[in-house]
């Protein structure tokens, strides 16, 4: 198989001689219900061949050339020069007209989008395709692919909502019919299936014999190749190097990962004793198995670190300087039943920080294996117990290299802000960590009102931004860390993952870093890309911001061998809003 690209950024360049065929037209506004339902009846009939655009910038359609202005006119379309077309619409008019099928596999389209098939579940009578669409991120042509699902109708199962038909127009090409209640055999958009990521997965389980179906990462490996050779727009792959972030943590013998010998020394030296005390507080709302099996899972899986386990089983608590593991309800079990959740029950019936687990935990490893609990799990219920300990102590336990003063600054001179829902209200707060390792909590009923207070103590309030949040303008001195769509892809061999897929790494060209789940990858396992967030200091400039935040990532409070993906003080500031009375 061909060379994948590192990142899901490319260069794009437009072929003006490809579109002499198309007229372009815009409107500053989506269209809205009404008209789309006329785009669509165009589209039908050949007189539009593709719909792109946002709300931020309106909507482009493709028509073919020679269509008369006035026939669009009416519903605010004008015409518009193919040098006016944004690129990332242009790339998107390449996806939803001119890419073919691979290998024969279904394909199903819109006006707006081509959908390829990658999984199908006759039982279910269920399709999960890829969903491509290209966004423009710091002046690079962003590929994203996301999974949608495709359901036909069967006898027996009729619906009386309406929703977007599709019919097999020519073999394998299912193409949209109209808006209408469905009948059996018809096939119907869903709603983006919660399980198809893991389905669609990111690497192939064997690359040697897989097509550009069988991963997110060969799909768009064989779209980038189908769009060039359809001669309409050349993608070369963005040059992005990454490097580990040194500056914080390199300087003091750590390197930019926590690998397991670090972090269990950092684990068993916050335990002030090593014993573990289980208890049991599942319910009827799931019963997963008998309570001896979780039992000695757990002991054998303590064994191996030198823990001793005491079995409480549904005994009150009793005081104890062990860790507290609670065996608890799975959240899935309420939203079968209707039953309230136990969960809050449960933990306040302990006057002390426990670390809660589910039934999921003890796995079969293969037929002829019995059920056990890994030893990796072991260290994370461990790392978030100590975790949950720092919190109720308001100072760290656990050492933490980031703590300590450095020339660049330190974890003291920020506060880690966000907001949290309240019942029908909204909670905003902050955490501040200070050279000593002692913890300091803010709260605050609006953000802007927390922000105000962050400055009034001369420090940097650090807000989380979505790629769906609006920018903070008006927060000047704030540090904001904005979730790109850029990834960093999953290679199909192991050469050179170790150095892309290890630890937390600075991309300095974006201004961003990525953090990883490994220190040794294993390209057969991993299941997923990883996102860049960028650091901007609101209203000016501070170059040692991204290699404090990316350095902050460096933290045994995850899961084995991983790094955070935001700044480990958020995990200490969620854990302190969702334990609180």
């Amino acid at each position: 198989m061909t060379d994948t690209p590192r990142f899901n950024a490319f260069l794009a360049e437009a072929i003006p001689a490809a579109w002499s065929e198309f007229a372009f037209f815009h409107r500053k506004k989506n269209p809205e219900k009404e008209q789309r339902a006329e785009i669509a009846r165009l589209w039908r009939e050949k007189a539009v061949l593709a719909e792109s655009g946002d709300s931020s910038r309106g909507s482009w359609i493709a028509c073919p050339s020679g269509t008369p202005a006035e026939r669009l006119a009416g519903h605010g379309f004008l015409p518009c020069a193919m040098e006016a077309v944004p690129a990332d619409v242009l790339l998107n008019f390449v996806l939803a007209m001119r890419i073919g099928t691979p290998a024969g596999e279904p394909t199903y389209r819109m006006p707006s989008a081509t959908y390829w098939e990658a999984k199908r579940n006759p039982k279910s009578h269920t399709m999960v395709c890829f969903k491509p669409e290209f966004v423009e991120y710091a002046g690079m042509q962003v590929l994203k692919i996301s999974a949608t699902g495709f359901k036909a109708v069967r006898p027996g199962f009729p619906s009386k909502k309406a929703s977007a038909v599709f019919s097999e127009t020519s073999p394998g090409t299912y193409e949209n019919v109209g808006y209408r209640i469905p009948e059996a055999g018809d096939v119907v958009k869903e709603a983006p299936i919660r399980s198809a990521r893991p389905r669609l997965p990111w690497t192939p389980m064997r690359p040697e014999g897989s097509g550009p179906m069988d991963s997110k990462v060969g799909f768009a490996s064989w779209l980038v190749g189908g769009i060039n050779a359809s001669g309409m727009a050349s993608l070369e792959a963005a040059h992005i190097e990454s490097r580990p972030v040194k500056e914080l943590v390199g300087r003091r013998g750590m390197t930019s990962h926590l690998d397991k010998s670090k972090l269990v020394e950092a684990i068993f030296s916050s335990l002030a004793s090593r014993e573990i005390h289980l208890y049991d507080r599942r319910t009827e709302a799931d019963n997963l198995g008998a309570w001896e099996l979780f039992s000695s899972a757990m002991t054998k899986a303590c064994d191996g670190f030198g823990l001793a386990v005491t079995d409480r089983g549904n005994s009150p608590y009793v005081e104890t300087a062990a860790q507290i593991f609670v065996a608890i309800d799975r959240e899935e079990a309420f939203d079968e039943d209707g039953a309230a959740d136990t969960k809050p029950a449960a933990v306040a019936s302990f006057p002390r920080p426990v670390q809660c687990f589910t039934g999921e935990i003890v796995t079969r490893p293969s037929e002829d294996a019995g059920s056990e609990i890994s030893p990796a799990a072991v260290l994370v219920m461990l790392a978030n117990s100590v975790l949950k300990d720092e919190v109720a102590a308001r100072r760290l336990i656990m050492p933490r290299e980031w703590v300590a003063t450095d020339v660049m600054g330190s974890v003291a001179d920020y506060v880690f802000c966000d907001g949290f829902a309240d019942g029908e209200d909204k909670t905003f707060a902050g955490i501040q960590i200070a050279r000593d390792g002692s913890i300091e909590f803010l709260e605050e009923p609006t953000e802007g009102r927390l922000y105000e207070s962050v400055i009034a103590r001369k420090l940097t309030p650090v807000f989380r931004r979505l790629a769906s949040d609006p920018p903070r303008k008006e927060f000047v001195g704030a540090v904001e860390i904005l979730t790109t769509p850029v990834r960093a892809l999953p290679l199909f061999t192991k050469k050179g993952m170790s150095g892309h897929f290890t630890g937390v790494r600075v991309v300095e060209r974006l201004g961003a870093y990525y953090s990883s789940g490994s220190d040794n990858p294993k390209s057969l396992k991993v299941e997923k890309s990883l996102v860049l967030r960028q650091v901007e200091r609101v209203g000016g400039t501070f170059s040692g911001d991204l290699e404090m935040m990316a350095g902050f990532c460096v933290d045994p409070t995850v899961r084995l061998n991983a790094a955070t993906v935001w700044p480990a003080p958020y995990k200490l500031l969620r854990e302190y809003f969702f334990t609180k009375p």
